[in-house]
């Protein structure tokens, strides 16, 4: 080792530098090519980052300037699902359908003779609904019992008219301007429909 320090002392000046500045910079240089691939890579990783998070944020402005419609879309299916909810309760409360049915009945001047609700039916178990059947016999006009059921047709629930019976006319007559139209008797099987 003491040889080459000598060699190199007796080298002239400008020998000496260019040797130095060759082993100078030969360890950044191979240190340099020995990690530019670990630069690259960590450069391909933040592009991809950076990508991602462009897509992200041209997703969340897409989302936010449609969120006015999701809203109105929100918006009407709030108001179905609730108009759903008055058609096809979860319960059905019969004293409430009584209280119609006998507002009915004065307005129109029918008599109601029976109103009875029969157990629960449900058609399968793949149906989230159930149906509620309710026997109804009256007596009044002809022309008064197609208002009343046209009536019952109109509440905000779903009911449906399974069987409608006309069994007989009764003529009555009255000291009022000759006779009251005739009376009809009727047997009427609702289903009332509610949820599950």
């Amino acid at each position: 080792m003491e040889e080459q320090v000598a060699r190199y002392q007796s080298l002239a000046l400008k020998k000496r530098l260019i040797i130095m500045f060759i082993l100078g910079t030969s360890y950044p240089i191979f240190s340099f090519y020995e990690n530019i691939d670990l630069v690259q890579e960590n450069l391909d990783r933040v592009i991809i980052a950076e990508n991602a998070a462009s897509i992200k944020f041209k997703r969340a402005t897409k989302t936010i300037a449609n969120l006015p419609q999701l809203e109105k879309q929100q918006e009407e299916i709030t108001s179905k699902l609730n108009k759903a909810r008055t058609l096809l309760p979860m319960r059905i409360d019969f004293t409430e359908v009584l209280k119609k049915f006998a507002d009915f009945e004065k307005i129109l001047d029918i008599k109601m003779v029976t109103f009875s609700p029969k157990p629960l039916e449900q058609k399968t178990v793949d149906t989230n609904y159930a149906i509620v059947p309710v026997s109804l016999k009256l007596s009044a006009s002809f022309g008064k019992t197609l208002t009343f059921i046209d009536n019952i047709m109109h509440l905000k629930k779903l009911i449906h008219i399974e069987k409608l019976k006309m069994l007989s006319v009764k003529n009555i007559s009255t000291s009022n301007k000759g006779r009251n139209p005739d009376r009809v008797n009727t047997e009427i099987r609702l289903h009332f429909f509610k949820g599950m």
